[in-house]
């Protein structure tokens, strides 16, 4: 008889495990991290540091299998219609730009709005903002706020505010802080290219000029004149000298040198 329910115990636990294998797998939902994820316990791996309960609940770190990214959640057992829930906190410079956004699943359905408040060094509160409502079901859905850091301000405080039905669980994870960088500008420069000209030096050939010079040649003649003394004697060798000679026989006879004197 034992041996008898045994073995209808075995066929049972087999038919189970036939039943559990032939139904489809839960299909993974929810969001990935952004690389310079600033949120210092997105997917609570070792713990629920940060996270805690603001009003309207009870919360824990659970096991979820269903996240695409995350192997644990922060659930709350809600004891009101309006719940909220703090997240961990994030330095920030005044002006900076962020994007907040958590993943939430709600049972029964729900609407989930994330806000942050801006402190100061010394913990003054210096702004709310909150952003816009979003639908969460039995799916992971992010709810994101994007906004700027006033001045002054030192360090931001993420929360969650869900409306829902009382006594719903609500639970979230990966929380995701990206800083907005603006992209470096970047100036493409065209060389330009300037166009190579070339100069050809052409060398006129010489000029050869033909000069001509007329030479005018100027026969000078010159004539003297010997005229006699007026008061005086008279060389008469010189005059010789000076007259053509004579053919005549006469002149043969004729001194060469004679001295006259006037009377």
């Amino acid at each position: 008889m034992n041996a008898l329910f045994k073995s209808a115990g075995v066929l049972v636990a087999a038919a189970v495990a036939v039943v559990a294998a032939a139904l489809p797998a839960t299909a993974a939902t929810g969001s990935p991290l952004s690389p310079d994820n600033a949120c210092s316990n997105p997917i609570l791996a070792q713990n629920a540091m940060g996270w805690a309960v603001s009003f309207g609940g009870n919360g824990s770190r659970v096991a979820v299998a269903d996240h695409s990214a995350a192997k644990f959640a922060f659930q709350m057992t809600t004891t009101s219609s309006v719940s909220i829930m703090t997240l961990p906190a994030v330095p920030v410079a005044a002006g900076q730009k962020w994007t907040f956004a958590a993943d939430s699943q709600v049972t029964g359905g729900g609407r989930v709005t994330l806000a942050v408040d801006f402190y100061s060094a010394t913990s003054r509160r210096l702004a709310h903002v909150t952003g816009s409502a979003t639908n969460a079901g039995t799916a992971w859905t992010r709810a994101t706020l994007a906004t700027t850091a006033p001045a002054t301000a030192a360090r931001a405080v993420v929360s969650q505010t869900a409306t829902l039905t009382r006594g719903a669980r609500w639970s979230s994870t990966a929380c995701d802080y990206a800083p907005v960088t603006t992209p470096p500008t970047t100036t493409t420069t065209t060389p330009t290219t300037s166009p190579t000209t070339t100069t050809t030096a052409t060398t006129p050939p010489p000029t050869t000029t033909t000069t001509t010079t007329t030479t005018t040649t100027t026969t000078t003649t010159t004539t003297t004149t010997t005229v006699p003394p007026t008061g005086g004697e008279v060389d008469y060798a010189e005059t010789a000298a000076a007259r053509p000679r004579s053919t005549s026989s006469c002149t043969a006879a004729r001194p060469t040198s004679r001295r006259w004197r006037p009377a």
